[in-house]
């Protein structure tokens, strides 16, 4: 069930209390003062109007005995200046009161920026396969943002109506039947407009969606500018944009209509409730001019501050929806937290062992079945199949991206889920298929896997993958831009890279997830040659299509619908007369004890 903005608001403040409590009393001095301002224009009226001030209005009177009691002479200087001195320091506090929202605001607005962050990187991989991109970026940057004008909003709207309150309350101690009738009028007046906050509501869901989808469409044709420049469809990703952009500018154009509707329609409601409210008070019940000018100011000061308050009770309706969705996200981040042992890992003596494992994505389709497997330290492992047989899936449960729906995985005697994950992921040295490179030079994508590496390691591990041949020749060497995603560099460089920055960490466990798969003959075979330098001192595990990159492996598996069906060395398996193996090594070119025959060419 998702939590709606009002009980998220409320557990915010509860986590803020001494400053939401310092905010309201500085809001309610700032609004005692501005009632009191107000209060100071009688005696200045009746200086103008009365010669003498002892039959002015009630109020004068009350200004004269307080002057008398600071032993002050009353005259236009000293009234003006009083109420000059009630300005100012109901602006010193208003002041107060806005610094201290806004460093709030924007410290809250980082502390649910990290939060939400933390969220997200403590969540399962589950969490990243359920939910798009484009949707995380822009809760993330965007609906953060539009969350803490919720709190600026609500602010904003207790200061209104805490000075509203005092300037009621000014105008009830001149006349409380007058100033019931303006109640009365305004509320029957303005109630129509208190539903445009329902409707608002309702347009910011859908403005949010066409928010967060025209982020995703934007991120995703960045990624891949490549591949919708080479196939020339620039129009077909310009108009996907340009009709999720509509439906954002409709939505945010019949906001700032709505929005609108209260402040022109209301100002000259608000003029009539007043007229209405001097007439009456002059005619039936004696105000004198002094008292009747500042009920008009307290009473026209109110219905602006009531315009204002229908405004942002709306806009409250319409950001509460980028506030549910933050925390709506982060809770369902939370939800999936990657659970993990306490025990730290750092070394393994003898094997991993998956025992039994069954595994599946949904209930009824289970990807891994009675799977039975060893890894021994020290050996190339390699599994190989083809393609959605589950061998990636077993990489993702070896590196505790999901936990086994049955079985156990065992490091040792251990089981994995003993140990602390990032304990164990430390460990590890993972290259992809897609070897992905920040957008930084050389040297901080390879101290990116470890910063504590030297200038020794770092050279060492790029001689290892046979990545030094290339780096040694660009102009700025390890101080190279690789680009976005690493876009100036070849994939056979971008591969080599990746392995250098895996293999920097100096990992008990080296995985390779189709690392060669896309590369040319020439790089594949550095890649290779690098693997077999590695396998003399580190475990191997590798995904492999390519059966010429696994020619050296200690232990091959052969994998079918989630089963392995097959395994030995690679010149016991190219003997079978049948089989999976002997299939792929067939069409790929291999004969007799694992000779190649035909060259692919790439």
């Amino acid at each position: 069930m998702k939590t709606r903005w009002p009980t998220i608001l409320f557990l915010l403040c509860k986590e803020h209390v001494l400053f939401v409590l310092f905010s309201i009393i500085v809001l309610f001095i700032a609004g005692f003062l501005q009632a009191l301002s107000v209060i100071s224009l009688a005696p200045i009226l009746d200086v103008f109007i009365q010669e003498d001030l002892t039959q002015g209005s009630k109020i004068t009177i009350k200004v004269i005995e307080f002057f008398q009691m600071l032993d002050i002479q009353v005259s236009m200087f000293s009234v003006i200046a009083l109420m000059l001195l009630l300005i100012t320091c109901k602006n010193i506090f208003l002041y107060l009161s806005e610094y201290t929202l806004s460093r709030f605001a924007i410290q809250i607005l980082e502390n649910i920026r990290k939060g939400l962050f933390q969220s997200f990187l403590k969540a399962k991989w589950e969490f990243f396969l359920n939910n798009n991109y484009g949707y995380l970026g822009s809760t993330l940057l965007r609906e953060t943002e539009k969350a803490t004008l919720t709190l600026e909003t609500i602010s904003k709207l207790i200061s209104d109506s805490i000075r509203g309150a005092f300037l009621l309350g000014t105008a009830l101690l001149i006349s409380w039947q007058v100033t019931l009738i303006m109640i009365g009028l305004t509320g029957l007046l303005m109630f129509p407009f208190m539903f445009l906050g329902k409707w608002g509501y309702k347009l910011m869901q859908i403005h949010n969606t066409a928010n967060n989808n025209m982020f995703g469409v934007v991120s995703e044709s960045f990624a891949a500018a490549k591949l919708i420049l080479g196939f020339g469809n620039q129009k077909q990703s310009y108009k996907q944009l340009a009709r999720i952009h509509t439906s954002a500018s409709q939505t945010a154009f019949k906001w700032v209509m709505i929005r609108l509707i209260p402040t022109r329609f209301m100002e000259p409601i608000s003029i009539l409730i007043v007229s209405i409210c001097v007439y009456i008070g002059s005619r039936n019940f004696g105000l004198e001019v002094a008292s009747l000018a500042v009920m008009l100011f307290s009473l026209k000061s109110c219905s602006e501050l009531a315009v204002e308050i229908v405004n942002q009770k709306n806009g409250l309706n319409a950001l509460g929806a980028s506030l549910e969705q933050v925390y709506n996200l982060k809770s369902d981040a939370e939800k999936m937290y990657q659970a993990s042992g306490s025990v730290q890992f750092s070394t393994f003596a003898d094997q991993i062992v998956f025992d039994k494992i069954e595994f599946g994505y949904s209930k009824n389709e289970p990807v891994i079945q009675q799977l039975n497997l060893i890894i021994p330290k020290g050996k190339m492992i390699a599994i190989v199949g083809k393609s959605g047989t589950g061998k990636t899936t077993v990489i993702d449960l070896l590196m505790g991206f999901f936990v086994p729906d049955k079985g156990k995985i065992f490091i040792d005697s251990r089981e994995l889920s003993e140990f602390d994950l990032n304990s164990w992921r430390g460990k590890i040295g993972f290259v992809p298929q897609d070897a992905f490179l920040f957008h930084q030079t050389i040297r901080d994508n390879l101290l990116w896997s470890n910063s504590d590496a030297s200038e020794q390691e770092i050279q060492a591990a790029c001689v290892d993958a046979n990545a030094s041949e290339f780096i040694d020749k660009l102009p700025d060497k390890f101080d190279t831009m690789v680009g976005d995603r690493g876009i100036r560099l070849s994939g056979g460089q971008r591969q080599r890279i990746a392995l250098a920055r895996a293999l920097l960490r100096k990992p008990e466990i080296l995985i390779l997830d189709e690392a060669t798969s896309a590369l040319d003959s020439h790089s594949e075979k550095l890649i290779q040659k690098a693997i077999e330098e590695v396998s003399k001192y580190t475990t191997i595990v590798s995904i492999a299509h390519r059966l010429s990159t696994i020619q050296n492996a200690d232990i091959i598996y052969v994998m079918d619908k989630g089963k392995i069906i097959e395994s030995g060395n690679f010149e016991n398996l190219l003997q079978m007369d049948s089989g999976i193996f002997m299939e792929t090594a067939e069409l790929q070119g291999f004969r007799g004890e694992g000779e190649l025959v035909i060259n692919e060419q790439r």
